[in-house]
């Protein structure tokens, strides 16, 4: 008697059972494939709400924090956005206050000037939950208490499950992002008491400017350098036109429309410019003249492009958001002489406002000053309000706005008489305006003070405790 097995194939004169079993086999190998599709569609819908959920959270703690120390309108302010983003989002809310590292403890000389948690000692046995890592320690505060503590920071947490489509099938109908934290910082945020920044100077020397204007032009950038202090405060050049990229004895040695690459950034982020970082600052400016910044700014020369406002601010803060550090605030100085006649043959004033918009979402302050353009016209509008909507908010003080007056043949614009200029340099917000020479170095004096202010007011996203 013959044996038979189950795995025996009976074959037909016409192989028809090789077929059959060639069919089951492709069946068994196209459920697998389907598998491994349908895996991946769950695998990148995971992995896109994971990633808006953070992108969520960023935004609550930012929005949150410019809020503090009022913790209820912090709170109240990073709930709101959490479920503008992603509806019915609702993350846990915790303060903290973040000072600098003293060894491995918190650095108590920073209490109360960054913040104030409540009484010494600021150690784990008196504030349960203080974390320190190598640069700034996170101590629990709390601003709805009695004591009304006076915190810095805030962070926020919240985990999203996410419902698969394909992956029920093998047993498995939802993941979890897990918890997600993100926390963001007002002020100095653990670094010295005055708050350090990158900033990124963006001078215009175009065919308008004439060589009177770039000689105050350069004495304004050098007084701008005196203001600030170089231990805290790396700065970048760029400048209207662009400069070659290859190595040459001029940092800011003008491209023209033939060069095949140029750059908006003339000069990286350095902190070289100034060696003695007098209080009050040296006057006449006294700087490094073997820094390449210095070099950069006494070697402008005129530039035989026409006005591009729009890309060369988006240049600077493309830079400074790829190249500045981490845990300090950007910011760019940008003065022009001109009305946008570039990139394109009409719209150049709006496509320069669309770009001053994309670089301030990305949080970068934008302070702008208008040299000479008292009565000028960008495209029907006056080229002080154009300046005016590029600047970026202040934190404190008025919104930013052109002051108006009717400038020559009756077109409005700032800037005009000395009242006007008076006006405009000193009512707190972000745009200055200078319609002489000799006006320059003084706006540039100002434009640091107010820059600096917005640093010590700025928000930054900061790595909170695990």
């Amino acid at each position: 008697m013959s044996r038979f097995s189950p795995s025996t194939i009976v074959r037909d004169e016409d192989g028809s059972g090789q077929r059959g079993a060639a069919a089951v086999l492709l069946a068994m190998f196209m459920l697998v494939i389907l598998g491994f599709v349908a895996l991946g569609v769950d695998i990148s819908t995971h992995t896109r709400t994971r990633q808006k959920l953070w992108d969520t959270l960023d935004a609550a703690a930012l929005a949150g924090s410019t809020m503090l120390p009022d913790g209820i309108a912090a709170h109240q302010v990073a709930l709101d956005y959490a479920d503008a983003n992603m509806p019915g989002l609702v993350p846990e809310v915790k303060f903290w206050c973040v000072v600098g590292v003293d060894g491995s403890e918190p650095n108590a000389s920073h209490i109360p000037e960054m913040c104030d948690p409540g009484p010494s000692p600021y150690n784990v046995g008196n504030y349960p939950g203080l974390e320190c890592n190598s640069r700034m320690c996170f101590i629990p505060c709390n601003p709805l208490s009695p004591e009304f503590d006076e915190c810095n920071t805030m962070s926020v947490v919240a985990g999203k499950d996410v419902a698969y489509s394909f992956a029920p099938v093998i047993g498995t109908d939802q993941g979890s992002t897990g918890a997600l934290t993100s926390a963001a910082c007002k002020g100095p945020c653990g670094a010295e008491i005055e708050t350090p920044g990158d900033i990124a100077l963006v001078l215009d020397r175009t065919g308008s400017m004439r060589s009177a204007d770039l000689a105050a032009l350069k004495v304004a950038a050098k007084v701008f350098l005196e203001g600030i202090t170089p231990s805290l405060h790396d700065v970048a050049l760029g400048t209207l036109g662009q400069s070659k990229s290859a190595p040459w004895r001029c940092p800011t040695e003008p491209a023209s429309r033939r060069d095949a690459t140029y750059k908006w950034v003339a000069v990286d982020l350095t902190n070289d410019y100034d060696l003695t970082d007098n209080d009050p600052p040296d006057n006449p400016p006294s700087l490094n003249s073997s820094s390449a910044l210095v070099q950069g700014i006494d070697c402008l020369s005129s530039s035989s492009t026409g006005t591009n406002l729009g890309d060369p601010l988006r240049g600077a803060g493309d830079y400074l958001v790829a190249n500045g550090r981490p845990d300090a605030p950007d910011g760019i100085v940008f003065m022009t002489d001109g009305e946008a006649n570039e990139p394109y043959g009409s719209g150049n004033c709006d496509y320069a406002k669309a770009k001053a918009a994309e670089v301030k979402s990305q949080g970068v302050i934008v302070v702008t000053i208008a040299y000479r353009l008292q009565g000028v016209s960008c495209e029907g509008t006056p080229a002080t309000t154009v300046l005016a909507d590029m600047a970026s908010d202040p934190h404190t003080g008025i919104p930013t706005a052109d002051d108006g007056g009717d400038g020559p043949g009756g077109l409005p614009g700032g800037c005009v008489n000395a009242p006007e200029i008076a006006s405009e340099n000193a009512d707190g917000d972000l745009f200055f305006c200078a319609p002489e020479p000799g006006q320059l170095s003084a706006v540039f004096s100002s434009a640091s003070t107010s820059i600096l202010a917005e640093f010590s007011d700025h928000t930054i996203l900061v790595r909170p405790p695990a």
